[in-house]
């Protein structure tokens, strides 16, 4: 699964971003809880404005690791991106909360 997320990764950085997700949707099917994957998918599919993709992968983050700040920051603008601004504004309190212990 290291592979597969490394070539994830580096299909993402250069801008394959449909190749990464193909990368990172395989090691989900094997561990549909793996928070990397899941956090790296989600950023793949806010870079093609897919939001309502990332915002369901990042509540299955969030719902696995309740302490993933990134997780809350990225949600918030994906839900900020979704006219949510109420919501978006409450997961960014909560990324904030995170980060400042």
């Amino acid at each position: 699964m290291e592979k597969l997320l490394e070539e994830g990764s580096r299909q993402y950085l250069k801008g394959n971003l449909n190749k990464a997700i193909e990368c990172f949707k395989k090691i989900l099917e094997s561990d549909p809880n793996h928070t990397r994957a899941l956090f790296y998918l989600s950023i793949a599919y806010m870079d093609l404005s897919m939001f309502d993709k990332a915002l369901e992968v990042l509540d299955k983050l969030i719902q696995i690791d309740s302490s993933h700040a990134l997780a809350y920051k990225n949600r918030a603008l994906v839900k900020y991106s979704l006219n949510m601004e109420k919501e978006a504004m409450s997961d960014y309190k909560k990324f904030v909360s995170l980060t400042s212990k």
